[in-house]
């Protein structure tokens, strides 16, 4: 901080010339109080607050070097005068000489003790030289000198805001406030810290409070105003901030990005299409816009331009694989889009590894005592945000009630919506305690598992959508695995293991997975054989379905859909007459779409049927009125097959190469129906074509289907339990035997 001219000048009786000087130099007309300094020193070469001055205008000019020379001397004249070595540390350091900026902040502070400017910008010259722990003290002191000094608590909150200790950053940022009410970048810092700390609420009023005062850079403010609105679900204020935004600055790809986010979450996929390919377009190597992207274009089945910007996320890909840097394409993206289990993997690592670096700056970490790691009951720690109307609660529904509580304890850790469902409600009843931990930031999470003692943390979440791996990262627990919520490995040192089934992860996948297998007997897959199948008496006129025709299904989302198996689908249409493909409706621009390739490829756009969503009992209901169910290809149905088989209609599956392509033939092998499995698409066409034109072969299907549905392990929720059990118990003695995780396989005969 530069002395401004007259505030440090010796009290003596100045000329009126020196006068006018000071006058001009503090109005900033430098030029014409130059001139008169100067002529000062003509007469008076030894006027040191000439000098001084002389050289304060020489460091404004950017003659750094000049206002060393000037400002030495004046002090050689009079040295004790503390403002001289304050600006004359300024010049230095200007000069990036810091050590002897140092030094002259240090001899000002001692000829003047409470020299607030002093020891800010010691301060500051010590921060430069990387001690920012030695300049806390520095600005510390200079506030309770100076306390209206704003800048002295905006670097203090920098440097613990970078140092981890975000509640002390947001003290010393409200004290930049306090200092000065229009401080614009407190507001800012502020905001984006409550961002991190996930006090949304918070960062939209300081980022509110900011684009009031209307900086220059205000297109930012509206952004991360959008940002934080987005995080509270307010998607009407989130786009218009977004949209004002784009509008201060229709080049700022990272507004059109968050545009496209938020039309995404609200329902308009035609608008959140066209500013994602707009943000493309200002930066071609945005990755999350052309990740999100490619997933939209997926979502409403447009292929063609599908291939192009999938080609660009794939090059995007490749050169972050080539370079090891994190990846551009989302590994939830990646696996619906590629079977290839080593790419997978690779996509999984790299994501985790970012995932555990990012969290290298929260000052927490656990340790546990194996000796002392004997418990009268396992505690078992389920880690979602699906705890409400979702697949994932749908599956799982039955499964916490079974749990023996003479070795177990039951806790369930929900960070999701609280949608006031059955499904949230029968989970949390049937655990022994069911914690909402939405409101809690990463380590105040991390901290509530850990002081709750959770033996084995149970992921449910994988790289699915609202995660929350980097508490995970943390390692709360000292066990941790992964189940369910995704289809694949997670590539993250931070889980032992995965449950999963020979099927969808063989042995020799073993190298694609970073956690160890798990094997479950039969299917990874646990299902509710409570659900509730609604008592309607429809008809399939009710839904436009021919009453004798041969009705197809297929109740994935479209996302799932992809040209290849919808050609094999339109070649089965061919060779089945008066057959119908009824499908999920999920938007209008994928129904669009989706006809009109029907059309293309020589099919009445009209035999294809969409379903409107229904209550989950309704929809299992609906499903009944299905002849037979088509699955999808890279990206199977998963709860999709098992509400078909549970509903009673067979579903025939084509056997991929990576995890969410086997789940199906490892569902149907868990129900003994395999003669449903097909291993490429030709016999996948004929297997379909041959059970719709031999009626009684179907007849025959459905009847098994319905004996087994009771009969066999996919459906025995309590014996699914048991082995999960097992599996939990073996881990836990392996981790008091102190050995390393390894991989384990449940056998029944082993716990029945």
């Amino acid at each position: 901080m530069m002395n401004r001219p007259g505030s440090e000048i010796r009290k003596f009786q100045f000329s009126d010339d020196l006068k006018e000087a000071v006058r001009l130099h503090q109005k900033g007309n430098l030029e014409e109080a130059r001139q008169i300094y100067l002529r000062i020193l003509d007469h008076y070469p030894e006027n040191s607050d000439a000098l001084h001055l002389l050289g304060v205008i020489a460091h404004q000019t950017g003659a750094i070097g000049k206002a060393v020379h000037l400002i030495s001397r004046a002090i050689q004249l009079s040295p004790g005068q503390a403002s001289y070595y304050l600006n004359l540390g300024n010049a230095y350091r200007a000069k990036d000489l810091l050590a002897q900026a140092v030094t002259c902040f240090n001899k000002a502070i001692d000829i003047k003790p409470d020299y607030a400017d002093a020891y800010y910008n010691l301060g500051n010259t010590l921060s430069a030289q990387g001690k920012v722990d030695s300049a806390v003290p520095y600005y510390q002191h200079a506030v309770q000198l100076k306390p209206k000094l704003p800048a002295a608590y905006l670097n203090l909150g920098r440097i613990f805001e970078q140092q981890g200790a975000k509640k002390q950053a947001v003290s010393w940022y409200m004290g930049a406030l306090q200092a000065d009410t229009s401080c614009v970048e407190a507001c800012i810092r502020l905001g984006s810290l409550y961002q991190t700390l996930n006090n949304h609420l918070e960062a939209v009023q300081c980022f509110q409070r900011a684009a009031a005062a209307g900086p220059d850079d205000c297109f930012r403010l509206y952004n991360n105003l959008g940002v934080s609105q987005q995080a509270l679900g307010n998607l009407t204020d989130s786009i218009a901030s977004f949209e004002k935004a784009t509008q201060l600055n229709p080049g700022y790809a990272v507004a059109h990005y968050n545009l496209g986010v938020s039309y995404h979450a609200n329902g308009e996929l035609h608008k959140a299409i066209n500013v994602l390919e707009k943000a493309v377009a200002l930066k071609p190597a945005y990755s999350d816009a052309v990740n999100l992207l490619v997933h939209l274009l997926q979502r409403t089945c447009d292929w063609q331009n599908l291939d192009r910007f999938a080609l660009k996320l794939d090059k995007l890909t490749s050169n972050s694989l080539e370079t090891q840097t994190p990846t551009a394409e989302a590994v939830y993206t990646n696996v619906c889009r590629h079977p290839d289990p080593a790419l997978n993997y690779y996509l999984a690592r790299g994501r985790s590894l970012d995932i555990a670096k990012k969290t290298t700056g929260i000052n927490l970490s656990f340790s546990y005592d194996r000796s002392a790691a004997g418990v009268d009951k396992i505690i078992l720690g389920y880690f979602s945000a699906d705890f409400n109307n979702h697949p994932i609660a749908h599956l799982t529904r039955g499964l916490f009630k079974l749990h023996n509580r003479d070795f177990f304890k039951v806790y369930c850790y929900s960070y999701g919506n609280d949608d006031g469902s059955t499904y949230r409600a029968q989970i949390a009843r049937d655990s022994d305690r069911f914690i909402d931990v939405s409101k809690l930031n990463t380590p105040e999470l991390a901290r509530c598992i850990n002081d709750d003692k959770v033996c084995i943390l149970i992921d449910l979440m994988g790289y699915t959508n609202g995660n929350r791996l980097d508490v995970c990262a943390l390692r709360p627990s000292p066990l941790q695995l992964t189940w369910l919520g995704f289809p694949g490995t997670t590539g993250a040192e931070f889980f032992d293991y995965i449950i999963t089934d020979k099927i969808v992860s063989p042995e020799g996948h073993a190298s694609f997975y970073s956690e160890n297998f798990v094997y479950m007997p039969h299917c990874y897959q646990v299902n509710n054989n409570c659900q509730e199948i609604a008592d309607c008496e429809w008809q399939r006129r009710d839904f436009g379905l021919p009453e004798h025709g041969f009705v197809f299904s297929s109740f994935n989302q479209p996302v799932k859909v992809d040209p290849l198996m919808f050609d094999c689908w339109m070649r089965i249409l061919k060779k089945v007459s008066n057959s119908v493909l009824w499908l999920l409706w999920d938007n209008r621009i994928a129904e669009v779409n989706l006809r009109s390739a029907a059309q293309e490829r020589g099919i009445n756009p009209n035999r294809l049927v969409f379903a409107k969503k229904l209550s989950k009992e309704k929809h299992l209901a609906r499903m009944r009125l299905a002849d037979l169910a088509l699955d999808t290809r890279v990206y199977n149905g998963h709860t999709t097959t098992s509400d078909s088989l549970w509903a009673g209609t067979p579903v025939i599956a084509l056997q991929g190469t990576h995890f969410a392509s086997r789940v199906s033939a490892s569902i149907l092998t868990a129900i003994e129906l395999p003669e449903l499995i097909t291993q490429d698409l030709t016999e996948y066409e004929n297997l379909a074509v041959h059970l719709a034109l031999n009626r009684d072969n179907l007849i025959h299907l459905r009847q098994k289907l319905k004996s087994h549905r009771n009969t066999k392990p996919l459906f025995d929720t309590a014996r699914f339990t048991k082995n999960l059990e097992f599996a939990f118990q073996e881990m836990w003695r392996v981790y008091q035997q102190g050995d390393p995780p390894c991989p384990i396989t449940v056998k029944e005969n082993e716990n029945f």
